[in-house]
Parts: C-alpha cells; sequence; structure tokens
C-alpha cells in the first residue's frame, strides 16, 4: 500500500513513522506547495492508494499545471486545496481513500458538512484515545 500524507505538525512524526512501519511506501508533504508539486506535476502520486491530509496549514499561493495561481489561506485551507483540486487530478474524495488528520475534527466536520462532502471524508481526530484503531481502521477499507 502506498500513502501520501500532507502534515506539518512535528508531534505527528511518530504517527507517520508508524504509517511508514504499515505500508510500502510513504510519501510525506510538509507543505502545500510541496503537496501540490507532488500531486499536479509528478503523475505517480496521484495513483497512490491513501491520502492522509492535515486540514490546516501555512498560507500558500500555487501556480497550477493550467498557470493559474490559487491562494490558500483560510483556516482549513488543506481542505480547500484537496475539494479544489483532487478531482481534477483523478484522486476519488472516498471516506475509504482519503482522510484528514486533524486535531480539530468538530470544526472540520462542519466544514465538511457545509461544503457537502460530511459524508465523502473520513475524519481522524488526532486527540482521540483511538487514533491507532482509526488509522487501522482507514487504512484497511
Amino acid at each position: 500500500m502506498n500513502i501520501f500524507i500532507l502534515e506539518d505538525d512535528s508531534n505527528c512524526s511518530g504517527v507517520i513513522e508508524w504509517l511508514k512501519r504499515k505500508s510500502d511506501e510513504v510519501k510525506v508533504a510538509t507543505n502545500i506547495e510541496d503537496m501540490a508539486y507532488y500531486l499536479e506535476y509528478e503523475e505517480k502520486y496521484r495513483k497512490y492508494d491513501k491520502f492522509i491530509m492535515d486540514a490546516s496549514l501555512k498560507g500558500a499561493v500555487i501556480l497550477h499545471l493550467n498557470g493559474e495561481e490559487a491562494e490558500y489561506n483560510g483556516a482549513l485551507n488543506g481542505i480547500d486545496y484537496m475539494l479544489d483540486n483532487f478531482s481534477e487530478l483523478g484522486i476519488e474524495l472516498r471516506e475509504d481513500k482519503v482522510a484528514i488528520l486533524t486535531a480539530f475534527a468538530n470544526k472540520v466536520n462542519v466544514y465538511l458538512e457545509s461544503k457537502c462532502h460530511s459524508n465523502s471524508l473520513k475524519v481522524i481526530d488526532k486527540n482521540d484515545n483511538q487514533l491507532k484503531k482509526q488509522l487501522r481502521d482507514f487504512l484497511n477499507a
């Protein structure tokens, strides 16, 4: 299994190492610019089995393949990038394929509901005592 991870929180290094032991290949991006580069310019990453995305990162301006620029400065800019671009990149927004790893699960759930994606994406709470179980369930889905 190949996993693409967007995560900027150094406190998640243990989670990332655990995921590396559970998979064949893990690609980690720590900011939106790197994620956009890997997914938009290197096709192999779009074909990964699972995507685990951070909800909130430092703001970024992305130059897309088509030459357009997009600014991602909102509080949930990782989600905004994903909702704006994954479908065009051929990455299906399904709860067995894409998960959002966040310390703000309630806020993320409300935001996804407002964007009509509350049932299509998995939200994994970093603060949950069952974090490994949630990750394992996602990987096995």
